[in-house]
């Protein structure tokens, strides 16, 4: 048989989908809380176990701080079969000799074995000790999944890392045992580099570089880290296959001219490799490179050729017996899928010259660097649009300046490394190459993002569309391999793969819209509401208090996952923080995410009533350059067959609290009607009310109800829903708030006359779509 790896990975890869679509459960390390056995999230924990590694990682806060990774013990209650992590995170980054160590009596206790403890006096050696048996103590962390579409999932991430929870503000009580010492070497190599880094560069500079030869991104700058981002560069972050590769190369070249036989000259370049790779924390990209460049030296010691193909298939099947969840990780698919684009695609991207016709050097080099940077492109399409959901359009031209000047990059700070070691000057003025060549990456990208459409929110792509995409784009590499010799219809079938390419990425970039949708984001304790009627989005409110950095990490993704660019206005209904804070974000990070707001809308109230935060949002608003206009009752506009009209508040109202004068918004498409209310109370609900008496009965029915002040039990009383009847309602709250939202007197009101309540912090995101003239409604919770 022909290639029986990769048939052998087909195979496996359809065990592993059906055990990820059937029997979830049974991938997932992370722990929920009934895993926990009445143990709470804030609860302090002790756990004992064997430290597996450690790292250091920047937080929030911008503090540095000592991060372990211990292995509990099998023979604990709660860690059956000891196989999941613990994530340690240091108390502000004390390490072994500041947590305090105690007894050796104190260890037993928790069940520790009987060893040598750390004494006092070797503080500075055992700061970190690697291999030992230690007990630790901390505030319970558990990584949450997501509730929003396009919201990153914790939970998956850290499974797929075999990570079972996190500790915070740990203590050492003790460590016993002995230190595993090639672990604890290289923990310390890697120490030792990050210092010379940290000497030999700028602090831009030094984060950059750290990133690139040791994996440490939370020590980069934010800006910068995003600008690669944003641009499509930021592959050049990760320890990825390419600097695997390329240090084994140079190290297998520089052996091969010294007496040392072949044999043992790929055998020191792979133990490099490996243990360059545990140092840098072994992603999938690096095991790849790793297993592939061992089948490459391997194979003419066993009298074969080496087939790329085969050697890819063996990595995945290693990779994905190990951990089933690589095969819903964007890294580990990107990097199989960008090879496996340059050993397909890119040869399929080749015409035929004519006879005679030549070419040079300089110019074969970029069609060549353009053929594989294209190629890589098409391959990678579906994973970019089903994980990232954006398009930064001139990537394609940036990696083909970016990836050859990489291996500069590369050799020039591991140059760095070796020299700042003996001399700090040396290093230093080596250290400027890699600073020209950032210098460069970050104009290119400066000056990319300059040009219009430089980043296109395409949205994410279904399973269907993938499906047929990779389907027309392995037609157009079948047709290429088969089109050869001369023939009368070669002409033609040259035509027919171009179309084939074309049809698949029309249908991949096919985003049909609904005339009218409307998603409640769980933005925790807040509202965020997105409404899309027919191509133009309307957001109203955006904003929490208990999520942090809500506009970051759920409006922006939710955003993208949308294919939503462009927001015709923001509508803040009052300007109460659990409505704004994430929409401030938006204003200033929004035209470097690719969202842009056209317009910011307040409610029209009186000047006394304009509070801080009111003037806040007009002065980011014109900082940003959005135009701002204010709301009252009785304005309308139509947007094809919606009609989206103002019943509150009336105009230059004059009220005590914000909460009065929230705008409300109705929405109606044929016999559709929702209400839009924020946190209306007081003199702003009698108004409405007042507002709602004087409609006809048909225009004051309401189908869908935003309930006001995310469920409280004074804004929403008898006689208001009793004008409005809404068939359902959507309240928005958070979990575990301190106010008690929603109250049950609420739930009790719309119990007897609605025949629905979804709430977020139960249901996550809510999606109403709307079709046949508003007369069907359907409803998706992301939460099950």
């Amino acid at each position: 048989m022909k290639r029986p790896l990769l048939v052998l990975l087909l195979a496996v890869l359809a065990v592993v989908w059906i055990r990820i679509l059937f029997f979830p459960g049974t991938l997932f390390f992370s722990y929920t809380k009934e895993q926990m056995h009445g143990v709470a999230e804030g609860d302090f924990l002790t756990v004992v176990g064997e430290l597996q590694g450690a790292e250091w990682k920047r937080t929030f806060d911008d503090t540095v701080v000592d991060v372990w990774y211990v292995r509990p013990l099998a023979s604990s209650r709660r860690h059956q079969g000891g196989t999941a992590l613990v994530q340690c995170i240091m108390e502000d980054g004390k390490t072994c000799q500041e947590g305090g160590m105690q007894t050796e009596e104190t260890c037993q206790e928790g069940g520790m074995q009987r060893g040598e403890m750390c004494p006092e006096e070797d503080r500075e050696k055992e700061s970190c000790p690697i291999g030992m048996i230690v007990k630790v103590r901390g505030k319970l962390r558990l990584f949450s999944g997501p509730t929003n579409p396009g919201e990153f999932d914790n939970r998956l991430y850290y499974s797929t890392m075999k990570i079972a929870y996190a500790l915070k503000d740990c203590r050492i009580l003790g460590a016993s045992g002995r230190s595993a010492v090639i672990r604890k070497f290289l923990y310390h190599l890697r120490r030792r580099m990050d210092e010379v880094l940290t000497l030999c560069f700028s602090p831009e500079d030094g984060g950059i570089m750290k990133a690139v030869l040791l994996g440490e991104k939370s020590m980069m700058d934010s800006e910068i880290k995003d600008l690669y981002r944003r641009n499509g560069i930021i592959h050049v972050l990760a320890i990825s296959g390419l600097h695997i590769s390329l240090i084994g190369y140079l190290i297998y070249r520089l052996l091969c001219k010294t007496a040392l036989p072949l044999p043992l000259c790929s055998a020191c370049a792979i133990l490099v490799m490996v243990l360059y790779g545990l140092m840098c924390g072994m992603n999938a990209s690096a095991v790849r490179a790793i297993i592939m460049f061992l089948c490459r030296c391997a194979a003419p010691r066993l009298h074969r050729s080496y087939d790329l193909l085969s050697a890819l298939s063996l990595s995945a099947i290693l990779l994905l017996l190990d951990q089933p969840l690589w095969l819903k990780n964007g890294g580990f698919l990107f990097s199989f899928f960008a090879v496996g684009g340059v050993y397909f695609v890119m040869p399929a991207l080749s015409f035929q010259k004519k006879s005679g016709q030549q070419e040079g050097r300089v110019i074969g080099g970029i069609r060549k660097s353009f053929r594989s940077s294209l190629a890589v492109s098409l391959s990678t399409l579906p994973i970019l649009l089903s994980f990232f959901y954006t398009v930064p359009v001139y990537s394609i031209f940036l990696n083909l300046m970016v990836i050859p000047l990489m291996t500069l990059l590369l050799i020039g700070g591991l140059i760095v490394i070796f020299l700042g070691n003996f001399s700090l000057f040396l290093g230093s003025r080596v250290a400027l190459l890699d600073h020209g060549i950032l210098q460069v990456y970050e104009k290119l990208c400066l000056a990319a993002q300059r040009l219009p459409w430089s980043r296109w929110s395409a949205g994410h792509a279904e399973l269907w569309q993938n499906l047929l995409y990779l389907l027309c784009l392995s037609l157009f590499v079948f047709l290429y391999q088969k089109n050869t010799g001369r023939h009368p219809l070669k002409k033609a079938i040259e035509l027919l793969r171009f179309v084939l390419l074309g049809v698949g990425l029309f249908l991949l970039f096919l985003r049909p819209r609904p005339v009218l949708k409307m998603t409640f984001v769980d933005v925790g304790q807040g509202d965020g509401i997105v409404l899309e009627c027919k191509g133009n989005a309307y957001l109203i409110d955006g904003g929490s208090t208990s999520k942090k950095q809500v506009g970051k990490f759920q409006l922006l993704p939710f955003l993208a996952y949308e294919g939503i660019g462009e927001i015709k206005a923001a509508i803040v209904t009052h300007e109460d923080l659990d409505h704004f804070s994430g929409l401030l974000t938006l204003m200033e990070e929004g035209k470097e995410e690719g969202v842009r707001i056209h317009g910011l809308y307040l409610p029209d109230t009186a000047p006394r009533s304009r509070t801080g935060n009111y003037l806040l949002l007009e002065e980011k608003a014109k900082e940003a350059g959005i135009p701002v206009f204010f709301l009252h009752r009785g304005q309308e506009w139509k947007e094809r067959e919606v009609d989206l009209r103002i019943l509150g508040p009336p105009a230059g109202m004059e009220t005590e609290g914000a909460n009065a004068h929230s705008t409300i918004l109705q929405v109606r498409w044929g016999s559709f009607s929702a209400l839009f209310t924020g946190d209306v109370e007081k003199e702003g609900l009698e108004a409405l009310k007042e507002t709602l008496r004087l409609l006809p009965e048909k225009s004051r029915k309401v189908t869908l109800l935003k309930v006001p002040h995310h469920g409280s039990r004074y804004t929403s009383d008898e006689a208001f829903l009793s004008l409005c009847r809404p068939d359902y309602s959507v309240i928005s709250c958070g979990a575990h708030n301190p106010y008690g939202h929603p109250h049950k007197e609420t739930l009790k009101r719309l119990a007897r006359i609605s025949k629905y309540t979804w709430i977020t912090k139960e249901d996550g995101a809510i999606t109403v779509t709307l079709s046949e003239g508003g007369a069907r409604m359907r409803v998706c919770t992301f939460l099950p």
